[in-house]
């Protein structure tokens, strides 16, 4: 192989901006897998125990006035980096913009969080913290090499990373760069011969496009300015508890009702992203503009008069018509429909949940339970909190799943209400 071309480029990243409730949540999601909701009422109760400022923010930034640099260094001195305080005055409109700014500012830390709330809290707050500090460290220096290789005939490109210094990336991590292992290339240079060691081929296929986690769906609707920080989380958790989409692991997957639902109303205007984006800046200018209650009332009935026109024009419609059968009912004969926290009998009103001490239930399992078979439960919590496996079965008298011990006595009545067998 010989070397056509070498190039070499040395690299600065600025740190991230601060962070709005929306950068939160995704990271939130991205780290510890915490729900939109979940992190908003974490950073709400940190915010109401004077550990960070407000967090129902949009901006990223913080207003210009000396009295926020005067805040600031103070909040420096109090989380033990003094260091950072003279870089305050130097660091401008990258953090310090108040042209940018909407109702409030970013959030940040007000003082050092002292473990009073919870481990969730600190993990929370630990982000905004190191945010806080890394957007007043150095930049993060790389240099990046690219060799251009002739092999039989063919142009190949070999590509290095080496860092330089870490700055601000030794203390805040960057989610939406791809983890790359950080190579470096040998010193090269034009016309140099490479002993090549293996040669191969790889043969691949495209995938799918991977499912929305909370985490992008929140990047998605502030995109198409759908919601703000303070109502995405809210938005999305109403589709959950509807059960219009559902959560496995980190992916939200829509239901059979929510796909219906989409085959239903696919064509209507109200359906349409662009429509509610609408909505929402008609709404921010009422308060820009300062319309005050006339432009508050004008908006609201023309809302109103569009949802009654929707309504008439929905009403003979029929019922939303989706396949609601899970499995069949070992009590009754009848349905088991899902619903967001369990499985339940739309006729008898058995239930199985999808959580039994402290184990949370594969849809194969339950279909087990429901055809009479034993499901091994590992990792099981007691009232006591204590760890310990046993077999699941399901009464379908009682409607209970019951404790299933081999080789042991039966232990009588279950925390539940049900009977502990023996197998």
């Amino acid at each position: 192989m010989d070397v056509k071309g070498r190039e070499s480029k040395q690299n600065k990243k600025p740190p991230q901006q601060l962070f709005s409730i929306a950068a939160l949540q995704m990271t939130t999601n991205k780290r510890y897998g915490f729900t939109a909701s979940k992190t908003l009422q974490l950073a709400q109760e940190l915010y109401e125990a004077k550990f960070i400022s407000y967090p129902r923010t949009e901006a990223n930034y913080l207003d210009e006035n000396p009295e926020t640099k005067e805040l600031v260094k103070r909040i420096l001195k109090s989380l033990g980096r003094e260091d950072l305080i003279d870089t305050v005055d130097r660091v401008g409109k990258r953090v310090f913009d108040s042209s940018k700014l909407t109702d409030h500012y970013a959030i940040i830390p007000m003082k050092e969080y002292d473990g009073s709330l919870g481990e969730d809290h600190k993990k929370v707050f630990e982000l905004i913290k190191n945010r806080f500090i890394a957007v007043f460290m150095p930049p993060y220096e790389y240099e990046t090499t690219k060799v251009l290789l002739d092999i039989k005939g063919h142009t190949f490109i070999a590509t290095g990373k080496v860092e330089k210094a870490l700055g601000w990336r030794a203390l805040d991590r960057d989610d939406d760069e791809k983890d790359e292992e950080t190579t470096s290339l040998p010193e090269l240079k034009e016309n140099d011969v490479v002993k090549k060691l293996k040669e191969n081929l790889i043969e691949d296929k495209t995938k799918p496009p991977a499912r929305y986690t909370e985490s992008a769906i929140l990047a998605e609707m502030k995109r198409l300015n759908l919601g703000t920080g303070a109502t995405r989380a809210g938005i999305i958790q109403t589709l959950k508890e509807r059960f219009y989409v559902k959560l496995e692991k980190k992916a939200l997957v829509p239901t059979d009702k929510g796909v219906a639902l989409i085959e239903r109303v696919r064509d209507r205007e109200f359906a349409s992203p662009e429509m509610t984006s609408e909505w929402e800046e008609k709404l921010e200018k009422i308060y820009t503009e300062r319309k005050h209650k006339r432009g508050y009332e004008e908006f609201v009935n023309a809302i109103k008069s569009f949802v009654i026109k929707e309504i008439e024009a929905m009403k003979n419609t029929g019922e939303l018509s989706y396949d609601k059968e899970f499995a069949k009912c070992p009590k009754c004969g009848g349905s088991i429909e899902e619903r967001p926290k369990n499985y339940t009998c739309k006729d008898c009103g058995l239930t199985v949940w999808k959580e039994v001490f402290g184990k949370k239930l594969k849809e194969k399992e339950v279909r087990d339970l429901l055809e009479g078979k034993v499901v091994q439960g590992e990792g099981l919590k007691s009232q006591s909190g204590k760890t310990f496996s046993a077999g699941l079965k399901l009464n379908s008298e009682s409607g209970k799943v019951e404790l299933v011990f081999k080789d042991r006595e039966p232990l009588g009545k279950c925390q539940c209400g049900g009977n502990i067998l023996e197998s």
